[in-house]
């Protein structure tokens, strides 16, 4: 676990201190705080949200845990920031519950199956995750779904999926935490269940009026309306009698002023007349030009390229090929007199007159000689 500061513990701590089941432990708030710093988010903005509930144990004890929520879209962005993101193929869905199923969901997916694309080892890895319609839905507490669930229950439970399937490829980035979608089934028979704020307003607790209550927090109080500025007095006389200037008084609606036309009217582009044809002149005495006397001189002949001679590298390479097959020198002089080129039409007497053309070929032959 990350090493932070007791003024930075504490800041988390008094931005938090009126959750519900709040506030933050001094653990708790480093927790949130090294999950902030893997994920490159602000701690206090509200890109992740810690909620504290209460959970009944296997001991049947009631204890307090910490979730941390977050939007779908910060989990897009956290994984996409790795590299190795890409969307998978499209959501599944199964078949819709059946009208006749008292205890289903009428109108909803029964699951919905997400994938994520994650590049890893040289090559492209998918992954999915399933969710269930009846393990996530929101319910009520009289029953029945709550307002966004029997709406787009479709939407919902792709998020879901979504986010189970992107912590499931990138665990390192995301483990801990959880979109909001998937913690709204953990307030089903809740009778207060505060629903977070993200990016930028912390959750607080709702204030407890009444005498001697004591207010769990603070409301926020809306700022006073703003009144509008006074119109300023103005003479539009100029744009015609018609307008009228606008008094100084803050109930007058301000009259907007007629525009002036400004359509140009255009410049005038008539069709193009059609094309004559012209008739040419015949040529009464044409000149004739008499035939050359004398062939016109002949194109100079190119001279051939001269050949370009090996390297001394290649030159060294030879030999030690040529060692190594074990070829005389007499063996390789008789087969380079047959190698003609344009420079010796008598074929090569030295290896260092051998082009670079013909250098694989040679090599090739003291290779084939091998002893």
């Amino acid at each position: 676990m990350a090493e932070f500061t007791e003024e930075e513990i504490k800041s988390v701590q008094d931005a938090y201190k009126d959750i519900q089941n709040g506030p933050l432990s001094p653990t708790q708030a480093m927790v949130l705080l090294t999950r902030c710093k893997a994920a490159n988010a602000d701690p206090v903005a509200g890109h992740i949200v810690p909620q504290i509930r209460n959970v009944q144990g296997d001991d049947n004890q009631w204890i307090k845990r910490m979730v941390l929520v977050t939007t779908i879209d910060f989990l897009r962005l956290v994984a996409d920031r790795t590299g190795e993101y890409s969307p998978g193929a499209d959501t599944q869905f199964g078949a819709e519950w059946p009208a006749v199923d008292k205890s289903g969901f009428p109108g909803a997916p029964v699951w919905a199956k997400s994938f994520v694309r994650k590049f890893a080892k040289n090559t492209w890895h998918e992954y999915s995750a399933q969710a269930f319609f009846r393990e996530y839905a929101q319910l009520k507490r009289g029953g029945g779904l709550t307002t966004m669930w029997a709406k787009m229950p479709y939407g919902m439970l792709e998020k879901c999926a979504e986010a189970k399937a992107l912590r499931r490829g990138f665990p390192n980035e995301l483990q801990g935490l959880y979109s909001h979608e998937e913690m709204q089934q953990a307030d089903n028979d809740v009778d207060t269940a505060e629903p977070p704020k993200f990016f930028g307003e912390v959750p607080r607790k709702a204030a407890v009026t009444g005498e001697g209550g004591q207010g769990g927090g603070q409301q926020s109080v809306p700022p006073p309306p703003v009144k509008p500025k006074d119109a300023e007095t103005a003479i539009a006389d100029k744009f015609g009698a018609n307008v009228v200037a606008v008094v100084r008084n803050p109930d007058a609606v301000a009259v907007s002023l007629p525009v002036q036309p400004e359509i140009s009217s255009g410049v005038f582009n008539p069709p193009p007349e059609e094309a004559k044809a012209v008739k040419s002149t015949p040529i009464e005495n044409p000149v004739v030009i008499p035939p050359l006397s004398s062939p016109p001189p002949a194109l100079p002949t190119l001279q051939p390229k001269k050949d370009i001679a090996i390297t001394p590298a290649q030159l060294t390479r030879l030999v030690t090929i040529q060692q190594q097959c074990k070829v005389s020198d007499a063996e390789l002089a008789s087969f380079l007199k047959t190698v003609k080129t344009a420079d010796y039409p008598d074929g090569l007497t030295s290896r260092r007159q051998i082009p670079k053309n013909v250098y694989e070929i040679v090599v090739g032959y003291v290779e084939g000689k091998k002893k």
